[in-house]
């Protein structure tokens, strides 16, 4: 299972992480237990440090107490804690501050473990029997092997092997010292060694616990990330991806735009349609409508705000403010209607477009708090759906002030006067293609080309390109030519 699979959102990676969650075994699969071991080893980088620091201090100040304990042994003593235990717990610290330190945490930091217990091994072995520190640096085997299963937080494995090496290595003082020789001395070490061995048994019960609980928070903290990453996907699905960034950062979202091209989109004949269909069938239909729709928006950079029944609501030059977002509404709803068309021979269904599009001062934000809805308010978004709304079947009708900035590049049939509610008298003008080439399909966008093709193509549109003036038309590689009115 590979390491980025646990983020996935698809049930087997479900699977796979609840699987992980309830193992007992301190191993996860390859590519997991290299994420895990990575994770470990930059989480704990500074409790190890910590705990080397306070152990190199302790063994050294120990140096005290061999003042006391040993005296024509002193310099062998003292060999062993300085030029031996000392420096390994130094370059474990100054490795640790090293981008190799997470490779070599664990072995680096059971030698340096290892390297405490030898040493005071060695300590015991050469200090003389007439000396007070006789068997008493023994003793000392139990903190260090303790202080290797708890304070470093090495893996299970590694603290282990640490521990049980200088339970090993002590019987080389049995040995020295020849403590088998009598029965007395004999029953002393044992006790020693017993409790020794007691203590790594303890040891290794709670490095085992550790380890398990690390392992299990890794999981957890992945089962999280992945409903997270999935929520924040299921986010910024419903909100634009700008507006979704800010609400993850507790930002209130309200803004007013100075200008912004809005477009409605209605299908006609899809409520008589939608008489003679199954649900489902229904369902599976206007999907294919507005999918297709959603793509064209994406390729050219605008904002899809909503479906509204068999209404669908796009804007151009919000959240991100553009200065061609004209143009750019204006290609997508020519290449609208060579959608519809291509869909209609694809699905049997006969329906026909009428778009509104109108441009001016808007309001955008989102509202909610349980269902967060981005929307659009202002007269310029009941101008535009007007628009739709005097448009015939097959037409694009565009209020004065679209006509303004596109006129230039566009071509329009126009204008004629209408009665708009709550407006009074307009001009309204018919969108009818683009200056200086035949007119097309949107082969080109979307991989197929209409046979009889009503609006243009798109073959060069760059969605993230912004720089087109009023008095410029925008860098298309686009044709025209005279579309006959329908009837």
């Amino acid at each position: 299972m590979a390491a980025g699979s646990l983020l996935d959102s698809d049930p087997k990676a479900h699977d796979e992480l609840e699987t992980l969650l309830g193992r007992t075994r301190l191993r996860f699969p390859p590519e997991a237990e290299r994420a895990f071991r990575a994770d470990y080893a930059e989480r704990w980088r500074w409790t190890n440090r910590v705990a080397f620091a306070i152990g190199l201090c302790t063994f050294a100040a120990f140096g005290l107490v061999d003042l006391l304990a040993t005296t024509h042994s002193l310099g062998e003593v003292w060999f062993l804690r300085f030029a031996l235990g000392v420096p390994a717990a130094a370059a474990l610290l100054v490795i640790s501050y090293t981008p190799a330190f997470p490779r070599v945490m664990q072995p680096a930091s059971a030698a340096v473990v290892l390297v405490f217990g030898v040493s005071i091994i060695g300590m015991e072995i050469v200090i003389d029997p007439d000396e007070i520190g006789y068997h008493l640096y023994f003793f000392g085997l139990a903190p260090v092997t303790a202080f290797g299963y708890a304070a470093p937080r090495m893996r299970f494995w590694y603290a282990t092997g640490a521990g049980w090496a200088i339970f090993f290595a002590s019987h080389a003082v049995g040995i020295d010292h020849r403590l088998w020789s009598t029965r007395a001395s004999a029953i002393e070490f044992s006790v020693i060694l017993a409790l020794l061995a007691a203590v790594n048994i303890a040891g290794m019960i709670g490095a085992y616990l550790m380890e398990a609980g690390s392992r299990r928070g890794f999981v957890q903290e992945m089962i999280a990330k992945r409903e997270r990453g999935r929520s924040e996907r299921l986010l910024e699905n419903v909100l634009p991806g700008s507006v979704a960034e800010r609400l993850k950062r507790g930002e209130e979202v309200a803004e007013a735009f100075e200008e912004a091209t809005v477009m409605f989109a209605d299908l006609v004949g899809f409520t008589p349609f939608a008489e003679t269909r199954s649900p489902r069938d229904l369902m599976r239909v206007l999907n294919a409508y507005f999918s297709r729709f959603d793509a064209l928006a994406d390729r050219l950079g605008l904002e899809k705000i909503k479906t509204i029944g068999d209404c669908y609501m796009a804007v151009g030059g919000i959240p991100i403010p553009r200065t061609d977002h004209a143009e750019r509404v204006a290609d997508m709803a020519l290449s609208l209607l060579d959608e519809v068309r291509v869909l209609g021979r694809e699905n049997g269904c006969p329906f026909e477009l009428r778009i509104g599009i109108g441009t001016g001062p808007v309001v955008a934000g989102v509202i909610g708090t349980r269902k967060f809805s981005y929307d659009l308010w202002g007269d310029t978004v009941n101008t535009a759906s007007r628009m739709q709304s005097h448009a015939a079947p097959g037409e694009i009708v565009v209020t004065a002030q679209t006509f303004q900035r596109l006129r230039k590049s566009f071509l329009f049939e126009g204008p004629r006067m209408v009665a708009v509610k709550g407006k009074g008298e307009l001009a309204i003008y018919r969108l009818r293609g683009r200056r200086g080439s035949p007119l097309q399909g949107t082969s080109n966008l979307l991989g197929y080309c209409p046979s009889e093709p009503v609006g243009t193509r798109l073959t060069g549109l760059d969605p993230l390109r912004s720089d087109t003036s009023e008095n410029t038309p925008p860098t298309l590689a686009l044709r025209e030519k005279p579309v006959e009115p329908r009837a």
